[in-house]
C-alpha cells in the first residue's frame, strides 16, 4: 500500500504541474464507481459506501481531488480517532443555484454539514451509464 501511495503521489504532482501551466486535458472515461472508491481508500481506515455502477468521470482529476479530501479528513479530523467515512453515490444532479434555492442558502453560502454539490460540468460530475 505504501508503494502504491508513493506512485500515486508522483502522478498527482505531474497533474498539478499540468494544471498550473494550463496544459491538462480532461478526459471522461467509463469507471466502475465501487472499484474506483475501493482503490482510492486502500491502505486507509475509511468506512466506505459506494454504489455498484459505471459512471463517466475524469478518473485522474477525481482521484486527485478525492484523495486530497480524504487526506484532509485524516489530517484535520479528530486527532485520536478521525472516523473517516467516504460515500460515493449517484443522485439527481442539481446546480449550485438549485441547491441554494432548495436549502434556502444566501448567494455564496453553503451548508456546513451538507455534501458538496457539483455543477454537472466538473471532472467529478458523473452520469450513470450502466447498472
Amino acid at each position: 500500500a505504501s508503494l502504491r501511495r508513493g506512485m500515486k503521489s508522483c502522478r498527482h504532482r505531474q497533474v498539478y504541474l499540468q494544471l498550473v501551466v494550463n496544459n491538462y486535458k480532461p478526459s471522461l472515461q467509463p469507471v466502475h464507481l465501487q472499484k474506483f472508491a475501493m482503490e482510492l481508500t486502500t491502505g486507509r481506515h475509511v468506512r466506505l459506501f459506494a454504489e455498484d455502477v459505471l459512471v463517466m468521470i475524469d478518473p485522474v482529476l477525481c482521484e486527485l481531488i478525492l484523495d486530497n479530501l480524504i487526506s484532509n479528513a485524516f489530517a484535520h479530523g479528530h486527532p485520536i480517532n478521525p472516523n473517516v467515512e467516504f460515500r460515493a453515490m449517484l443522485r439527481p444532479m442539481m446546480t449550485a443555484e438549485e441547491d441554494r434555492r432548495q436549502n434556502n442558502y444566501a448567494p455564496g453560502e453553503t451548508g456546513s454539514s451538507d455534501p458538496i454539490v457539483l455543477d454537472g460540468k466538473g471532472p467529478c460530475s458523473s452520469q450513470q451509464i450502466m447498472r
